[in-house]
């Protein structure tokens, strides 16, 4: 094969990668030394080459190709985004807690060595979005959180880290499907159809408007959860009809009983591209099989993004719809289930019992 590597130069960026080991240019370009026959990242923490005898290839493949091995110390040929993730988890975890704006991206981008545009640019790849959309929708979830505890807007914008009402106003309606007020009215003007049936695994809730299936609830008797219902649309006009849920009901019901496969049945829910795209992904998997998260986002082709998708699960409103419930992690057993961990290790042990020959 034809191999053509470049030799460094003075003026080369890459070769000033290398003498300040910069940790941003690696997974960009490897260079291999002369002498030694072995290829580096420009990060490596060995003793630096002379100039002379640097060549650089655009990946470790044509390194190989050229007759260079991989170095020990920093192993260029293996995959490495633990200082990535390790930083992407910290700006979740500081948006998490509710940290004050404008979130210091900068000076945690820089004490892990990476530049703000960077981790920036990663945090979306991974999450999906932002970091500021992501603290966005973090707000908003904290807005719904303390408005359905009963607390006035004013109350409830501040608490969740508003600095005012119109940021709320500007931000909320891309998150509720509704103006922050309309919200706190419970859906006013909207008419949700619901019925609840028995199955192998407790009480269903089939809820649906004139758009699509809007909620799937799981609990342990129909005055729960008619009841959870009626807390996310307090003012809507709900209405127990078994017939306009019919349909829908039966989908479930046989997928449920004969791992028959679900049709594509019309959605009103309101969710993030990302979150779609997971649930995408959990609609893939097998009856009666599991994914782990991170397999999860390595199918999305977000392979640090199992965090995100854990979190994308648990805001599932669609239970056995969007099958979160195949969704375990890594380290083994059922892990948690928006409508309970034991009925989710049983709707486990049902499909798998279903799928046996």
């Amino acid at each position: 094969m034809n191999v053509s590597p470049r030799k460094a130069t003075a003026s080369d960026d890459r070769w000033a990668a290398v003498q300040t080991r910069d940790r941003r240019a690696d997974g960009s370009f490897v260079y291999g030394v002369h002498s030694t026959k072995i290829y580096c990242r420009p990060s490596c923490p060995a003793r630096r080459p002379r100039q002379s005898g640097v060549s650089f290839f655009p990946d470790a493949r044509r390194a190989l190709d050229a007759g260079y091995r991989a170095c020990r110390r920093c192993q260029p040929d293996v995959h490495r985004s633990s200082d990535k993730d390790q930083a992407i988890a910290a700006v979740c975890e500081a948006i998490d807690r509710g940290d004050a704006e404008p979130f210091a991206l900068t000076a945690l981008a820089n004490r892990l060595g990476f530049s703000s545009g960077y981790l920036t640019r990663a945090f979306k790849t991974v999450v999906g979005m932002t970091p500021k959309q992501y603290a966005s929708m973090r707000r908003i979830e904290r807005f719904k959180e303390r408005m359905q505890s009963g607390g006035s807007v004013t109350s409830a914008l501040y608490d969740s880290g508003f600095g005012s009402a119109s940021r709320l106003y500007e931000n909320g309606a891309a998150y509720l499907g509704m103006s922050p007020a309309a919200y706190r009215r419970g859906g006013d003007g909207a008419t949700v159809f619901f019925t609840i049936v028995r199955t192998a695994i407790g009480h269903m809730l089939v809820a649906r408007t004139k758009a699509g299936v809007c909620s799937v609830k799981l609990g342990a008797s129909d005055a729960a959860l008619q009841q959870d219902l009626k807390s996310e649309f307090r003012a809507a006009a709900i209405r127990r009809d078994d017939g306009r849920p019919a349909e829908i009901v039966r989908a479930i019901l046989a997928h449920l009983q004969s791992s028959a496969p679900l049709p594509d049945l019309p959605k009103d829910v309101v969710a993030t591209a990302f979150q779609r795209k997971v649930w995408k992904a959990l609609a893939a998997i097998p009856y009666g099989g599991t994914r782990t998260y991170g397999e999860i986002a390595r199918s999305i082709g977000l392979p640090s993004a199992g965090r995100a998708v854990a979190q994308a699960c648990a805001s599932n409103r669609l239970a056995i719809i969007v099958p979160c419930h195949r969704a375990v992690p890594r380290s083994g057993g059922a892990g948690g289930y928006r409508w309970g961990s034991q009925r989710k290790k049983l709707l486990l042990k049902l499909e798998r019992q279903r799928t046996k020959p």
